[in-house]
Formats: C-alpha cells, structure tokens, sequence
C-alpha cells in the first residue's frame, strides 16, 4: 500500500473542508454523561462463551465512574439480554448462540459489581451490538 499516496488525498480532503469552513471544533458541551457499555456479568467472566478477563477495563471504569459521581455527572448502562425464547434476539442469537444464553432477569445480564451501581443510574437492555439500535439511548441523550 501506498501511504504517500493516501497521506496526499488526506491533506487534499482536509484542504477542502478547510476552505468550506467545515470540521471546525465544537468543545465538549455542557451536559457530560459518562455510557458504560455491556460491563454485565457474563461478559466478564473468562470461563463463559463471549466472556474475557475485563479486570483492566473494569478498575478504570470504576475510576471514572467514582469521579462522574463526585462530580454529579450522570450515568447510563447498557447491557445486552433477550426474553426466554429469544423472540426478541432475531438472527443475532442465532448467529451467536451463546448471547442467547444472556436472559433478562438473570444474573447473566447484572453488571459487575466492581463498578458500584447506584441508585438512579439508568440501566438499558439492549438487543444488538449497538447501544443505539433499537433502544431508547438517542431519544434519552437528546432530552438530557
């Protein structure tokens, strides 16, 4: 692969959005909310299909989570999980059995306990990998 000849279409695609006044920074907003994405139980666990050792991902996030609390910036979960017969789970379950395995109402789909949920932080089940799919989480993050 040529990486001169990409580096040069890039510089040429950023020149023309620079001369359209296009792609200038917007900052951060002023209403931060911290997602935490299918930090559930099952996937957290390296003995199960689809798990791995997150203990990494985990110990950070708790730290972020400690200071989004500090800070009263509000938090949203998503985990994934699907009803007993998977009705809801299309040809993703079927594709990947063992997300099938991830019932809601079950331990499966809890968040790891390390993280701390408390009281008001809102919990959505997803059912595909998106958080936006399918989910409230766009309408939920317009109203905030």
């Amino acid at each position: 692969m040529n990486m001169q000849l990409i580096e040069e279409a890039l510089a040429e695609i950023r020149a023309g959005y620079r001369k359209q006044n296009m792609g200038r920074k917007l900052g951060y907003g002023k209403s931060p909310i911290v997602l935490v994405i299918d930090f559930q139980k099952c996937l957290a666990d390296p003995t199960r299909d689809c798990g791995s050792d997150m203990s990494y991902e985990i110990n950070n996030t708790r730290v972020l989570l400690n200071k989004a609390r500090e800070k009263g910036i509000p938090i949203l979960y998503t985990v994934t999980g699907y009803d007993a017969d998977c009705f809801d789970g299309g040809l993703w379950t079927q594709k990947v059995p063992a997300v099938g395995e991830w019932k809601v109402g079950s331990k499966d789909l809890e968040l790891v306990d390390e993280l701390n949920w408390q009281e008001g932080e809102k919990i959505i089940v997803k059912k595909y990998c998106s958080s936006f799919l399918a989910t409230g989480l766009a309408s939920f993050l317009t109203a905030k």
